[in-house]
């Protein structure tokens, strides 16, 4: 594996929302590439689009890591990636923890039966010799995707028991960036607050108007973040009903 100082260069596939916390967690450290597929802003900014041929790419970079949505061309991109980089190159994969859908407490070592486009993904990065890690978050909440502001054309929503599987953005970035800086690669890791109130319970929480939350469809999963706290990681958005409800103050 290339050895991670100062000077490293990171790339990230897909300068999205999780993909620009990740530049502002980066950035000070080390040398951030990144990739849209719009118009660039800014001369460290490369175009591209799924399925196309990988860019002249330094291939001297420390870390990839892939920040994309699950979208059509996005398994032959991780092949034409694993073909063009190094085997030596670590990636990191931002997965989902929808690839859990049954109830009970969900680990890495869970059985994984929820969205097979996902889980093929997985499979394929599993597939290639080279170091990766899976980083599985689950929903992105932060202060401008506000929990407040979910169902917006649905006032009766279903799943009113379950429990909430939540992650600040800031929280993905800041373990991805913790990854990294302690050359940590070749392991899976599922991501959510220690927040796992009932669906009505939470999101009522964050409201002024309450939603009026049925109980059919209710599942009792609930995602395991023990491994990221086992390898020294520390959550800065553990309660998220109360950090929502302090930006409401």
């Amino acid at each position: 594996m290339p050895s991670v100082d100062k000077k490293a260069k990171l790339l990230i596939f897909g300068l999205g929302r999780l993909g620009l916390y990740l530049l502002d967690e980066l950035s000070p450290t080390f040398e951030v590439l990144g990739t849209r597929t719009s118009e660039k802003k800014g001369s460290s900014v490369e175009l591209y689009s799924l399925g196309n041929p990988m860019p002249a790419f330094d291939k001297t970079i420390s870390f990839v890591i892939w920040c994309i949505p699950p979208r059509p061309l996005y398994k032959e991109s991780l092949v034409l990636a694993n073909k063009y980089f190094p085997s030596e190159i670590p990636f990191i994969f931002v997965s989902s923890t929808s690839v859990y859908q049954s109830d009970g407490l969900k680990t890495e070592e869970s059985h994984r039966d929820g969205k097979q486009n996902i889980i093929e993904l997985e499979e394929t990065l599993k597939s290639f010799s080279r170091p990766t890690s899976i980083i599985r978050p689950s929903g992105l909440v932060d202060n401008k995707r506000h929990p407040k502001n979910f169902f917006k054309n649905n006032s009766s929503p279903e799943g009113g028991e379950s429990p909430v599987n939540l992650v600040h953005t800031e929280d993905v970035a800041r373990f991805i960036g913790f990854l990294i800086k302690k050359e940590l690669c070749g392991e899976d890791f599922n991501l959510a607050s220690d927040t796992h109130l009932s669906k009505k319970e939470f999101y009522n929480g964050v409201r002024e108007i309450p939603l009026q939350f049925s109980s059919k469809g209710s599942l009792q999963k609930i995602i395991s973040s023990e491994k990221a706290k086992s390898f020294g990681f520390d959550f800065k958005y553990k309660d998220l009903l109360r950090y929502f409800n302090g930006l409401n103050a």
